[in-house]
């Protein structure tokens, strides 16, 4: 998962049927199916008819966990491709290497927290920049002539 759509589409992943969802889908299934039962005088049309609802109800139930059981399958397949041994190993290296700065820190008598807006543009510039491990060119300046007072700064020609 390296594209930012991946991840977008890994984090908005919501074409579920929430738990909440299918629990007032079975109370007014049962609201509806006990409202008949007490209307309607028992026949063998009736019977019927229940055993229909019945089935498709069960249909339902299977239809639901074949797409329950998709959806299972779409986050392993996401889970699987974000969350790689290169993913963990850098996230372990990471943690190492925050755990040895703050113990440095601590050391040294400060926190990363107080370095952290000095530390950010440093390690922005280290790592994007074109060339990481240059040095500023050094710049040689003649040196500065000797002088006894201000008023030869300041000579009008005119």
């Amino acid at each position: 998962m390296s594209s930012k759509n991946d991840w977008k589409e890994f984090a908005t992943m919501t074409d579920f049927i929430s738990a909440k969802a299918m629990v007032f889908l079975a109370i007014g299934l049962a609201l509806i199916t006990q409202t008949i039962a007490q209307v309607i005088a028992p026949s063998a049309w009736l019977n019927y008819q229940m055993l229909a609802f019945i089935m498709s109800t069960n249909l339902a139930a299977v239809i639901l966990a074949i797409v329950a059981q998709r959806s299972a399958e779409r986050i392993s397949d996401l889970q699987r491709r974000a969350f790689t041994p290169e993913f963990y190993r850098g996230t372990s290296i990471l943690a190492s290497f925050f755990s040895k700065l703050e113990q440095v820190a601590e050391e040294k008598g400060s926190s990363i927290e107080e370095k952290l807006d000095d530390l950010a543009p440093r390690v922005h510039d280290f790592l994007l920049s074109n060339d990481p491990l240059s040095v500023p060119p050094e710049i040689d300046l003649e040196p500065v002539p000797e002088w006894d007072n201000e008023d030869e700064l300041f000579k009008n020609d005119a």
